[in-house]
C-alpha cells in the first residue's frame, strides 16, 4: 500500500503544522518560565528588602538603647564624682578649721 503525493503532501503539512504548534507551545511554557521566575526574584528582593529593613530598624534600637544607657552610666559617674568632690572639700575645710583651731590653742 503506498501512498500518493498527494497524501505524502498532506501528510508532511500536518507534520509541519505539528511541528509548529509544539515550537509555539514551549515558546510559550519558555516565556512563562521566564515570566514566573522574573515574579519570584521581585518577590525575592523585596522580602530582602523587608528583613534588611527589620534588622536596621532593630539595629539603631539595639544601638539607641545602649547609647541611653551608656549616657544613664556616665550621668551617674558625674554625679558621685561631683559627691565625692563636695566630701572632700568638707573634709578638706573641717582639717583646715581643726589645724587653725590647734594652732591658735597652742
Amino acid at each position: 500500500m503506498s501512498m500518493s503525493i498527494d497524501e505524502i503532501r498532506t501528510t508532511e503539512k500536518e507534520a509541519e503544522q505539528l511541528v509548529i504548534k509544539a515550537k509555539q507551545k514551549a515558546q510559550k511554557i519558555i516565556q512563562n518560565a521566564h515570566q514566573e521566575s522574573k515574579q519570584l526574584v521581585e518577590e525575592a528582593e523585596e522580602e530582602a528588602a523587608k528583613e534588611i529593613a527589620k534588622v536596621r530598624k532593630k539595629s539603631e534600637k539595639s544601638v539607641q538603647q545602649t547609647e541611653q544607657q551608656v549616657q544613664a552610666e556616665l550621668e551617674n559617674t558625674l554625679q558621685e564624682i561631683e559627691q565625692q568632690k563636695e566630701k572632700n572639700l568638707e573634709e578638706a575645710s573641717e582639717i583646715i578649721v581643726e589645724r587653725v583651731t590647734t594652732v591658735e590653742e597652742e
